[in-house]
């Protein structure tokens, strides 16, 4: 993108939506796999080894994900170009695949304690708001960044004035 100001480049540059599309790519894939399942009308049963192995995959995906950026925070260790790119290009990806086993897994029966845990009732008020949330968040997130003249400093004021923000916004949205 071009742009004049080198600064609302790089401001721009931080809402593209392309950055998540390895994990969006992903969770197409999932659904169009249950689709074709439900489609079938006839269950498809996957032998042990095969939910085994998928379970087991899916968990050391998640958790190398999850500690394998230590490393990117800790001063004291070396950047390795090689490590960085792969982790920056695979990491969403990743983690799509991971949690697209989960649903796909729970979705079939064979989740076991994990589709248990995750059906309880407690979940069901707590995934509205975070849909909710996650629905309004892009746009809020835009309306603070963009509409600052300079760039923004992370402090208690700024922490203070964002949730005087949404709680105003929160409060405008239940008058009407």
């Amino acid at each position: 993108m071009l742009f004049r100001s080198r600064k609302l480049s790089k401001r721009i540059s931080a809402f593209i939506s392309n950055l998540h599309s390895g994990s969006y790519v992903v969770g197409l894939w999932a659904g169009y796999f249950l689709y074709v399942i439900r489609k079938r009308r006839t269950p498809l049963k996957l032998p042990r080894w095969a939910v085994a192995l998928g379970w087991a995959l899916s968990t050391a995906l998640a958790l190398t994900i999850l500690f394998s950026v230590r490393p990117f925070f800790d001063p004291a260790k070396e950047y390795k170009r090689l490590g960085s790119a792969l982790y920056a290009g695979m990491h969403r990806f990743g983690w799509g695949m991971s949690v697209s086993w989960v649903v796909l897994a729970c979705t079939m029966g064979h989740g076991g304690f994990v589709n248990t845990f995750l059906s309880w009732k407690v979940f069901i008020p707590l995934g509205r708001l975070s849909f909710c949330v996650y629905l309004i968040s892009y746009w809020l997130q835009s309306l603070f960044y963009l509409s600052a003249r300079q760039d923004v400093s992370y402090d208690l004021y700024t922490g203070v004035s964002r949730c005087a923000i949404t709680r105003s916004i929160k409060s405008s949205t239940n008058r009407a």
